[in-house]
């Protein structure tokens, strides 16, 4: 048993990890230019995060493991040899990947005139390399990916919490300095310089936060978190429908289902439901009924929380960004649905009346969350109405109180580094420098606070501005091959269709490179980064898993 445990000690930690996500907490190493725009600046400043320390030791565990069972490493050792031999060649998009990172290594050769700025941001992209190999060969078993799905869930459901206590009392959450420090949730308040709002009637709100640095960024990983919702939502039903052809085998699927996500939670819930039930004499409902009641509440809260807290964060590149989301894997699922067998459709043949409504029924909790977002944005629309047409306050604003001019102003600063230096680009992690260049450039006299030095808010931009137009290319081929390798794979009978997995992760994949093209938290900040390059890290591994 101890052996068991200690071979399955990277996973533990790696789950660590994946909740320590959301949270800032970090040790700050100060660099010679962290107060290069005379205050502290994010950019130029190094750090280590919690969540670093786990996923490292999350990796350094399992590289233990494999080297400890060396019959386990003669094994894929061999195996891959094999392949070799018979001709196998790299996938495009492994060579994509190791192309990226020669180039990368490369360019830290050639534009070294900020050292340690430049080896830190190299160190992080190597982490994000191996943290997409970690997830490739350690997902092999549907119970660590629905663990991790879940965690990751947990861990949306409970930033929406915190999101929406923060909007509602327009303060932080932790008063406490050593529990803000530990989660690292920003100081909030309507009147603090530098905070996010919006103005209503000349009154101001904050936007929610989180526990993350700016309130774009957990828009961003609340889309991630709340479609993974949504596929768990849909296994669930998928289960739930499979027993009109065959009970037993349904029984089998929930019991497993069960057991792999929801068996803790739901067992001590379920107790409480039952003891509340009896208390007002609803005797009359059987196991099976309150089970189903408890579901559905379950899914609609789960659901809904994390939608309300998307809305709350008042970031229009998130709310399109769900919204595309959505429909991408609406899409998806049509061209799903021309492809399969009929023998695979659930319901039985009855009169499209009856169908539709059955259908309807099935899904009633999405169609009661989508009515609770209807009336939440109805009864908020002069909130939504003062974000799309009102003037921001604060960072979001350059000079004429515009987020459109700010965002232009960073992309100018960056086309020019490009064109004085298309092929390396000024190196990894110094885009902020590069303002000032262009301010004496074109001779502009203009003072900015410290605040207003932020890179482009463009990862295209901006990777081109740092590794050259080859690094972009190379590490979009990447992404591109990410993509058509994932549509492309062929779904295995299993008992957990983890196929359309990865439909989810394909569109929440799409969202992210759309909101890229309004903001940078992608390329630069630490919660934004893990969430992209676990993502692609998920669709490789999925992809590997119903290819074997």
């Amino acid at each position: 048993m101890k052996l068991i445990k200690l071979n399955n000690l990277h996973i533990y930690f790696f789950y660590l990890f994946l909740f320590l996500i959301p949270f800032q907490t970090r040790k700050v190493f100060l660099t010679d230019y962290s107060f290069y725009s005379d205050a502290f600046t994010e950019w130029t400043t190094l750090f280590v995060y919690a969540s670093d320390i786990f996923l490292i030791l999350a990796i350094f565990f399992w590289i233990f493991f494999i080297f400890k069972n060396f019959s386990y490493l003669s094994e894929v050792s061999k195996s891959i040899y094999n392949k070799f031999k018979k001709g196998a060649k790299l996938p495009k998009v492994w060579l994509f990947l190791l192309v990226f990172f020669i180039w990368i290594t490369l360019n830290l050769a050639i534009n070294n005139n900020y050292p340690k700025i430049n080896i830190f941001q190299t160190v992080k992209l190597i982490e994000l390399s191996l943290l997409v190999i970690f997830v490739y060969f350690n997902f092999k078993n549907s119970k660590t990916l629905f663990t991790s799905l879940f965690i990751i869930v947990f861990s949306g459901f409970l930033q929406s919490l915190i999101a929406i206590y923060q909007f509602i009392a327009q303060h932080s959450v932790f008063s406490s300095p050593i529990l803000a420090k530990i989660t690292g949730e920003s100081v909030i308040g309507p009147q603090i310089p530098g905070v996010a709002k919006i103005a209503v009637d000349g009154e101001k709100i904050i936007r929610a936060y989180g526990t993350f640095p700016h309130p774009n960024i957990l828009g961003g990983f609340l889309i991630f978190t709340t479609v993974i919702t949504i596929y768990l939502y849909l296994e669930h039903k998928r289960c739930s429908l499979s027993s009109q052809l065959d009970f037993r085998a349904y029984s089998e699927n929930k019991k497993m289902f069960i057991y792999i996500c929801l068996t803790q939670i739901f067992k001590f819930v379920y107790i409480k439901t039952i003891k509340f039930l009896r208390l007002f004499q609803y005797n009359n409902i059987n196991s099976i009924q309150s089970q189903d009641i408890l579901y559905s509440l379950l899914w609609i809260t789960l659901i809904f929380v994390q939608t309300a807290a998307i809305f709350f964060t008042f970031s229009r590149t998130a709310w399109i960004g769900f919204l595309l989301s959505l429909f991408v894997i609406s899409v998806l699922y049509l061209y799903d649905h021309k492809i399969v067998s009929r023998e695979t459709i659930l319901l039985k043949p009855v009169n499209n009346y009856k169908k539709i409504l059955k259908l309807l029924f099935c899904y009633k909790e999405l169609i009661i969350v989508c009515f609770l977002s209807l009336f939440l944005i109805i009864s908020n629309f002069s909130l939504i109405q003062a974000r799309i047409d009102g003037a921001l306050f604060s960072n979001d604003t350059l000079s004429n109180n515009s987020a459109f001019s700010d965002r232009t102003f960073y992309n100018i600063v960056s086309r020019e580094t490009i064109s004085n230096n298309f092929l390396f680009g000024s190196g990894i992690g110094t885009s902020i420098f590069q303002i000032n260049n262009y301010l004496e450039n074109n001779n502009i006299k203009q003072e900015l606070e410290s605040w207003q030095y932020q890179p482009a808010h463009n990862i295209y931009f901006l990777i081109a501005s740092e590794i050259g137009l080859v690094g972009l290319l190379i590490f979009l081929l990447f992404i591109i091959y990410v993509i058509l390798g994932s549509i492309k794979i062929v779904s295995r009978e299993t008992i957990l269709d983890i196929r359309k997995l990865n439909y989810f992760l394909i569109a929440i994949l799409i969202s992210f490179l759309f909101i890229g093209i309004f903001d940078h938290y992608f390329w630069t900040l630490q919660q934004g980064r893990l969430i992209f390059w676990l993502v692609l890290a998920l669709i490789l591994a999925i992809s590997r898993n119903t290819q074997e």
